[in-house]
C-alpha cells in the first residue's frame, strides 16, 4: 500500500458500503481483472521538492485534477502530500480491480509542492470527464512541472451543469469530510453536489454529512465554487428483502423524521406505514423527489403511477435491472421519466447527472431543469440527442405515422463501444466509435420510423456484469475501474394528442405489483390486518390505474 495512505487512515476510515448486483441489458462473461502493481520508496531514498500544477491547455486558466506518478519500471509512487481517491473507501466496498485503478490516482487541488523520488518519472493527470489524460516526463532534476490538459467536451458552450444527487460521508471528522467533498468534486468536474441526511440505528453514529446545516453547505459552496445542497434519503427495508424502497428528497426545508422506518433499520418497530406518507410531505416543501436505485424497493411503481417522483436515479449504488427493467417500463405506460444518478456513500465513481439550465444555476433552478426532463447520466460518455430539432424532455406531437430526424454525438475519454438510438426501449439503430487524437467518438444521425407514440432516447449500452465490484479492466471502463454507462432522458412523441401505452409493459407492471402483495402477505410485519390492509391499497389502486388504461 502507498506510504501516504498511513497518512490518510488516521483521518479516513474505510468503510465497505452496500454492494450487490443484477440484471442488466447485456450480460456476458468477464475477462481477467488486471490490478495495477505499485512501488513504495525506499527509506533514505534521495528527494526533491517539485512545483506541480495542471492547466487548460486552449486558455492556460489553472485546473485542479488527478494524477498518479510512476517510475521507470511503470509501478506507481506514491504522494504523501495529496488526497487519495479512494479517501473513506475500502477494496471490500468496490472490489480489488476497481479499487486498484481508483486508488492509482490522487487529487490534485491547486498548485502543489510536492516531494517526490529524484529519478526519471512519469505524470499522469486529467480533470473530470471532460479532459484528455496528460502525460508528461519528469527528469531527476526538474522542480517545477506544468500540464497542459486537453478538453475534448465543453459542458458550459453546451449549456450543461454536472451533479451528484445522492450522497452520504460517514465516519471521519467534519474537517475531513469537508475537504473530501469539495476537493474530489472539483477534481472530478462536478458542478453540483447534494448531501442527504439519513438514519440506520447504531450506524448512524458515525454518519458525518448528517451533521451538516444548510449554513454548511453554503460556507462549502462558497469557499470551493462547487454547489453544495441539502437532501434526504427517506427509506424501508425488510430483512434481507427490497423492502418499500428509498427516494431521495432534494432541496427539502426541514427534514421528514424518521428518515427510516421498519424493523430492519430502526431495530425497533414493524412495516405499518408506506414510503407515500414522507414523500407527500416532502413535496408539500418543494422538494424534488428521486426514486434510489433503480429497480430496488416495492413501492417505486404505486409512486411513480400515483405522480409523486420527479425522476428515477440508475448506478446510484448498483446496478440492479439496469436500464429496460427500470425506467423504461414507466415510460412504456405514458409517464415522464428523467433520469439521473449518483454514488451514495462517498463519491465512488465519476458517476454525473448533466442537466442543462437556462439562467444562473442554483440548487432550485438545476432540479427544476431536472424535473423537466433536460438531463442526462454518465460515468464517461458525454451525450447530446435531438429528434425533429426537439431537445431533451422535450414533446413532438405527430397526427400520423412517420419520420423523424434524430442527431446524437458521444465523446468520451475511454472507448465506450457504441452508441445506441432506442425508440420505445427497442434499438433502432447504432454506431460504432471512431478513435480520435486522445479521445473517442460517436456521431449518428438517422431518419427513424415512429409508428406509435411513445419516446427517443440515446444511450451507451451497459455491457453487464457488476457495476458495483466489476471484475474486468479493459475496453468499456473507466479511469476509475468502473464500467461505462451514459443515457440521455427522453425525447417525447405523442400520436393525436395520445401518450405512449404499451399494453405488454402494464401487464408486467401489474404481476410486478401482484407478486409485491405477495411479499408484503408474507414478510411484513403489521400491528393488525388493517395496517397491511392500508399497505396493499397502494397496489391495488396501481393495479387498478393500469387495468383502466389498458
Amino acid at each position: 500500500m502507498r506510504a501516504f495512505y498511513i497518512f490518510w487512515v488516521c483521518i479516513f476510515v474505510g468503510v465497505g458500503a452496500y454492494g450487490h448486483d443484477g440484471g442488466h441489458d447485456r450480460p456476458g462473461p468477464q475477462p481477467e481483472a488486471l490490478l495495477l502493481s505499485r512501488t513504495d520508496v525506499p527509506i533514505g531514498f534521495p528527494l526533491r521538492e517539485v512545483v506541480l500544477r495542471l492547466v487548460d491547455e486552449a486558455t492556460g486558466a489553472a485546473l485542479d485534477g488527478l494524477i498518479r506518478v510512476r517510475d521507470g519500471r511503470g509501478k506507481l509512487v506514491g504522494v504523501p502530500k495529496l488526497l487519495s481517491r479512494t479517501a473513506g473507501l475500502s477494496e471490500r466496498s468496490m472490489g480489488p480491480a476497481a479499487f486498484s485503478h481508483m486508488d492509482s490516482w490522487s487529487v490534485l487541488s491547486g498548485v502543489q509542492v510536492l516531494s517526490l523520488p529524484k529519478e526519471p518519472l512519469m505524470v499522469e493527470a486529467f480533470n473530470g470527464l471532460e479532459w484528455a489524460v496528460a502525460s508528461a516526463e519528469l527528469a531527476p532534476s526538474t522542480t517545477s512541472l506544468s500540464i497542459p490538459l486537453k478538453r475534448i467536451y465543453n459542458r458550459e458552450e453546451a449549456g450543461y451543469v454536472s451533479g451528484n444527487v445522492h450522497l452520504h460521508l460517514q465516519r471521519m471528522s467534519p474537517r475531513a469530510a469537508e475537504q473530501y467533498a469539495t476537493e474530489v468534486a472539483r477534481a472530478d468536474g462536478c458542478d453540483v453536489v447534494f448531501l442527504s441526511y439519513l438514519e440506520r440505528t447504531g450506524a448512524d453514529e458515525n454518519y458525518t454529512s448528517n451533521r451538516f446545516t444548510r449554513e454548511d453547505l453554503a460556507r462549502f459552496s462558497s469557499e470551493s465554487g462547487v454547489l453544495f445542497g441539502w437532501g434526504e434519503e427517506y427509506r424501508h427495508n425488510f430483512p434481507k428483502q427490497p423492502g418499500y424502497g428509498h427516494v431521495m428528497f432534494l432541496d427539502i426545508q426541514d427534514l421528514v423524521l424518521p428518515a427510516s422506518f421498519g424493523a430492519d433499520i430502526m431495530k425497533v418497530g414493524n412495516d405499518d406505514g408506506v414510503l407515500r406518507t414522507g414523500i407527500e410531505v416532502a413535496r408539500a416543501q418543494g422538494a424534488t423527489t428521486l426514486w434510489c436505485h433503480n429497480t430496488r424497493g416495492l413501492e417505486d411503481i404505486p409512486s411513480w403511477l400515483h405522480g409523486i417522483i420527479d425522476g428515477h436515479t440508475i448506478f446510484d449504488e448498483g446496478s440492479t435491472g439496469s436500464y429496460a427493467a427500470g425506467p423504461y417500463r414507466y415510460l412504456n405506460v405514458g409517464l415522464k421519466v428523467p433520469f439521473a444518478t449518483g454514488t451514495d456513500w462517498f463519491i465512488k465513481d465519476m458517476a454525473m447527472t448533466y442537466v442543462a439550465v437556462d439562467g444562473p444555476v442554483s440548487t432550485k433552478s438545476w432540479l427544476a431543469a431536472l424535473r423537466d426532463g433536460k438531463s442526462f447520466i454518465s460515468n464517461g460518455p458525454l451525450l447530446s440527442l435531438t429528434v425533429d430539432g426537439h431537445g431533451l424532455g422535450e414533446t413532438i406531437g405527430l397526427t400520423e405515422s412517420g419520420t423523424v430526424a434524430v442527431k446524437g454525438r458521444v465523446v468520451g475519454r475511454d472507448d465506450f463501444g457504441l452508441v445506441e438510438v432506442v425508440v420505445n426501449g427497442d434499438v433502432v439503430a447504432e454506431v460504432n466509435v471512431v478513435s480520435r487524437d486522445g479521445f473517442y467518438e460517436a456521431v449518428i444521425e438517422e431518419a427513424i420510423a415512429i409508428e406509435e407514440a411513445g419516446w427517443v432516447a440515446l444511450r451507451v449500452p451497459f455491457h453487464g456484469g457488476s457495476y458495483d465490484k466489476p471484475g474486468a479492466l479493459s475496453t468499456g471502463f473507466n479511469a476509475y475501474g468502473k464500467p461505462l454507462f451514459g443515457h440521455t432522458s427522453p425525447v417525447y412523441i405523442t400520436m393525436n394528442g395520445e401518450r405512449a401505452f404499451k399494453a405488454d409493459a402494464a401487464k408486467s407492471l401489474i404481476a410486478e405489483l401482484e407478486a409485491s402483495k405477495v411479499l408484503i402477505r408474507e414478510v411484513g410485519e403489521y400491528t393488525n390486518d388493517g395496517e397491511r390492509a392500508k399497505v396493499l391499497a397502494l397496489y391495488d389502486e396501481a393495479i387498478g390505474v393500469l387495468t383502466k388504461r389498458d
